[in-house]
């Protein structure tokens, strides 16, 4: 018969294409174990009836508490959390404030929005130089 299309005289190795197969399927394993998805919130087994969020002062930040995030180290054990949002930007958190070890219930800005003094101007503007 013709030759493959591989080469002059090469056989096609099924047992070769197997195992390429098998690697690739093994890295895609990979890839799909570290770009897990998981939960960004605690659900309703969570031992507190409220939670409490808020938005900053200006609307432009929306602090969620019962928050949870996946922790560097090995442990598959999500770690507590408050999710700050940008105003139009739901799809992922901005930010992600790690909490200790129990669910955070309530968050809340202060209601004042604070200014630089002429001092700290003048200040800042003298270190700038």
């Amino acid at each position: 018969g013709a030759p493959d299309a591989g080469g002059p005289g090469e056989a096609e190795n099924p047992v070769a294409r197997d195992d390429d197969d098998g690697e690739a399927q093994q890295q895609k394993k990979q890839r799909v174990d570290q770009h897990q998805s998981h939960f960004l919130f605690h659900d309703e087994t969570m031992p507190s009836f409220f939670r409490r969020l808020s938005f900053s002062p200006d609307g432009s930040f929306l602090a969620c508490p019962a928050g949870l995030y996946k922790k560097a180290v090995s442990n598959n054990k999500p770690g507590n959390c408050v999710h700050i949002f940008k105003r139009g930007q739901w799809s992922k958190p901005m930010a992600t404030l790690p909490a200790l070890s129990k669910a955070v219930v309530a968050v809340k800005f202060c209601p004042v929005v604070f200014e630089k003094t002429e001092a700290q101007q003048e200040q800042q503007q003298g270190k700038g130089k």
